[in-house]
């Protein structure tokens, strides 16, 4: 399947993540609100990375098919 990135779980990231997983993709959602991660999977997300580590993002980002960033912040890659 192919493997989507959803950076951000506000509004449009709970819709991403959904019309993901109804496509039958493999869904990560990047946060820095660790406290998202059920939310993630209940909405049918695979995997909950949480933002902040140094090199993390690259890392993970490049194993991703797609990335779509739902959040304003300005991230620095």
């Amino acid at each position: 399947p192919m493997r989507v990135a959803v950076i951000g779980l506000g509004g449009l990231g709970h819709l991403a993540v959904q019309f993901a997983r109804a496509m039958g993709c493999e869904v990560t959602v990047f946060s820095s609100s660790p406290d998202k991660e059920y939310d993630a999977k209940e909405l049918g997300a695979n995997h909950f990375v949480v933002l902040g580590h140094p090199g993390l993002m690259e890392q993970l980002a490049a194993t991703q098919d797609f990335i779509l960033s739902t959040t304003p912040a300005d991230l620095d890659w």
